[in-house]
């Protein structure tokens, strides 16, 4: 089960009463997890990772994360904060902050196409920490300074080229490692994603 947040929302007098209700009723069709995808507020989208000197904002995204994965622990539901453009996992620098301010540990839904399509390093002591966390894990294929989803109709030739397949294996590595608390595996498909066959 994937949640997008927008940032006004976390704000809302109701918004845990009504958040809590939503996932009740995920968790009785069988949903075992949530990844929570936290938008930037407007005014720090875009900027580069801007709100990463915003030390009232990372503390207040660390506050919202302990708050939204004790919801989750209510109901008996793992919860992951997703790596994303545009969420406030975008920047390395600025999520791990996020991490060393929330009082609890939590893990991550390592969406790591949103990385590998930047040609960001997977060995930096950041992207270290945040793959240490990876406990869920959403695997789309995509090119450096390329498409964010890339269809590969040849999966064993790619692999055998170190085309994505193999970049997206080896990136992901650092977090595999520890092995995964979720264990769903699913495709997606569509003409966003450019990919006709999941």
């Amino acid at each position: 089960l994937e949640k997008y947040l927008e940032d006004g929302e976390l704000s809302d007098a109701d918004f845990e009463r009504g958040l809590l209700a939503k996932m009740a009723a995920d968790k009785a069709m069988g949903s075992e997890y949530v990844t929570f995808q936290l938008s930037l507020p407007e005014h720090y989208l875009n900027t580069g990772g801007e709100y990463r000197d915003d030390p009232q904002y990372i503390r207040q995204s660390g506050q919202r994360i302990a708050r939204l994965q004790a919801l989750c622990f209510e109901l008996g539901l793992n919860c992951y904060i997703e790596t994303h453009v545009q969420r406030i996992s975008e920047d390395p620098e600025a999520f791990v902050k996020i991490m060393d301010k929330c009082a609890i540990p939590f893990e991550t839904n390592g969406d790591l196409s949103h990385y590998i399509y930047r040609n960001f390093r997977n060995d930096t002591a950041w992207m270290k920490k945040i793959l240490g966390r990876m406990g869920h894990t959403h695997q789309r294929m995509c090119r450096n300074y390329g498409d964010l989803s890339v269809n590969v109709p040849d999966p064993h030739g790619d692999w055998s080229a170190r085309g994505v397949t193999w970049t997206a294996f080896q990136w992901s590595r650092p977090g595999l490692e520890g092995g995964l608390s979720s264990r769903v595996i699913c495709g997606e498909s569509g003409p966003m994603h450019q990919v006709s066959d999941p």
